[in-house]
């Protein structure tokens, strides 16, 4: 059985977290968002008990800055779970005493720190230029591409100041990588990273990643300094950077104007086949990376088509049908209906909605585009089997009002 490093860029609104169970079952939460107890009622299943089977365990917890929309939610972690190793950017808030209430959050981390202390924890203070072990992933690599500075709280950092020294990390596994980039911003891109760590320093580009986490939730302040919109844009960390697929974790209807249009469009522009995912648009979106480098993105939505809310049901019949071992061969043309199997009365169709998401493997491994193949009134839906892998075919359909009232998704295996 292959292994896998399985990675959640988790749908939290407007924040950051991502989940990763490394190949050997190492678990890390990178930030952690959270708005309430529903969280748990699926998270807890991601991690495994401990040996009195009283707690469930997350290895590791990785704060990239002491924002509340990277940390909100600490403290229910801390209380609900067995923390074993806390790796953080160092950077500690000034706050003034009569203003300490208005930040349970940043106090709730200091205090899991401690905790992790006291029970013989790792306690990791990141800092660039450092490789960093994870002694159960012998085959997974992380590279600590910043803070160089960590701001202490009689310093008086100001947002800029974090944000300019938040935590970057990139997670290696298999020829595949993960840039994680928190809220950093252009000025410490441009200043340091590129600089030290791109084929800039006359050295190998170690900044180029498969897969690219947004910075700030597609802030424009990646491109430009802050309250500088009109300056030209910095996009050579994009450009050494070459992602296949980048994901932005942001909220729908937020109040700081994320994603910013420009920043998405140069997102889309340097990213391969504009391959740019959301989770206000995708919810959770969910990469598995196997040990032979082949990988597949799926997203929440395509995932549990079948288990979402509807009054109706269809099925998808797909001809011709597939070879005796359930797969395609290339260039096949394929045609696909849906088909009700309960229609409620009164609910008029007025859209079938076809969506694609492909995941290539071997020499066609570039290729994980989400596409909508169709939007009309049409029950049916040809395309052809472009590339080797397992793809993925949804059919959302709606009444004349708009609403959803049945899906269906299957598999298409090409080789």
């Amino acid at each position: 059985m292959k292994k896998m490093m399985q990675v959640n860029f988790l749908d939290v609104g407007q924040g950051d977290s991502t989940f990763i169970r490394f190949p050997n079952g190492t678990t890390m939460l990178i930030d952690c968002k959270i708005n309430d107890e529903g969280f748990f009622t699926w998270f807890d299943d991601l991690l495994p008990l401990n040996e009195d089977e009283e707690k469930r365990v997350l290895d590791y917890i990785v704060i990239t800055h002491p924002h509340k929309d990277h940390i909100q939610g600490i403290g229910m972690l801390k209380d609900r779970y067995i923390i074993n190793n806390i790796w953080e950017s160092g950077h500690r808030l000034y706050v003034p005493k009569e203003d300490k209430d208005k930040y349970p959050h940043y106090y709730a981390m200091l205090d899991l720190i401690q905790k992790v202390k006291k029970n013989g924890g790792e306690h990791l203070k990141l800092e660039a230029y450092n490789d960093v072990e994870l002694p159960d992933e012998p085959d997974v690599g992380v590279l600590v591409l910043s803070p160089t500075k960590a701001y202490l709280e009689d310093e008086k950092p100001t947002e800029r100041d974090i944000h300019d020294q938040c935590a970057v990390l990139r997670i290696a596994y298999a020829g595949r990588s993960i840039l994680f980039t928190g809220d950093s911003s252009m000025e410490a891109w441009k200043e340091r990273i590129v600089p030290y760590y791109s084929d800039d320093s006359g050295m190998p580009n170690l900044i180029k990643s498969t897969v690219l986490h947004a910075s700030h939730h597609c802030s424009y302040t990646f491109f430009k300094p802050k309250g500088k919109k009109d300056d030209e844009p910095f996009i050579d960390a994009l450009e050494k950077i070459e992602p296949e697929i980048t994901i932005i974790s942001v909220g729908e209807q937020n109040n700081h104007g994320h994603p910013d249009d420009d920043a998405l469009n140069k997102y889309l522009e340097k990213t391969t086949h504009e391959q740019v995912m959301m989770t206000k648009d995708h919810g959770t979106i969910n990469m598995e990376v196997y040990d032979n480098g082949d990988y597949n993105i799926y997203t929440e939505n395509m995932r549990t088509s079948e288990n979402r809310y509807t009054i109706g049901s269809i099925k998808i019949a797909t001809s011709p049908a597939p070879k005796e071992n359930g797969k395609y061969n290339k260039e096949a043309v394929l045609d696909f209906r849906a088909n009700f199997t309960k229609l409620p009365k009164g609910q008029g169709v007025k859209q079938y909605k076809w969506i694609v998401q492909n995941n290539g493997i071997g020499d066609d491994g570039s290729h994980h585009e989400w596409y909508v193949g169709q939007e009309k009134s049409l029950s049916t839906y040809s395309n052809f089997t472009a590339y080797e892998g397992t793809h993925t075919l949804l059919c959302e359909v709606r009444n004349q009002k708009g609403s959803l009232i049945a899906t269906h998704s299957i598999k298409v295996i090409v080789e």
